[in-house]
């Protein structure tokens, strides 16, 4: 199993251009477009683009989002005490999905009411 230097824990990215959610959220606001990361997580989840992990409290890609092209995961292996080990999911856009929903994002964020989802 793959450690990192610190033998804590590895990152395997699929893509470097592959955008986190919160990079995400961050690119829109710098266009002047406020969209929080929950609102995000809430509007992907609405398009079936991110499902929630029995057990757990964070999204991850939805096998429609990952066979579109659009969504994939990070998995991030971490130590725990004990010599565990735990393995993370983290929900990445793909550039290809970017694309796709970057116009309809938009289009959500400057039509919905301030306050509500």
């Amino acid at each position: 199993m793959p450690m990192g230097a610190n033998g804590k824990e590895v990152d395997m990215l699929p893509s470097p251009e592959c955008l986190r959610l919160e990079d995400a959220a961050d690119q829109l606001l710098a266009e002047g477009i406020e969209l929080s990361v929950s609102e995000l997580v809430m509007w992907l989840r609405q398009q079936g683009l991110l499902v929630q992990r029995e057990g757990t409290q964070m999204p991850v890609a939805s096998l429609v989002g990952r066979q579109m092209g659009w969504m994939t995961e990070r998995e991030r292996i971490v130590s725990i005490d004990g010599g565990e080990t735990l393995l993370q999911y983290s929900p990445l856009i793909t550039p290809r999905g970017w694309a796709f929903i970057y116009s309809h994002l938009r289009y959500y964020a400057t039509t919905r009411t301030k306050g509500r989802l």
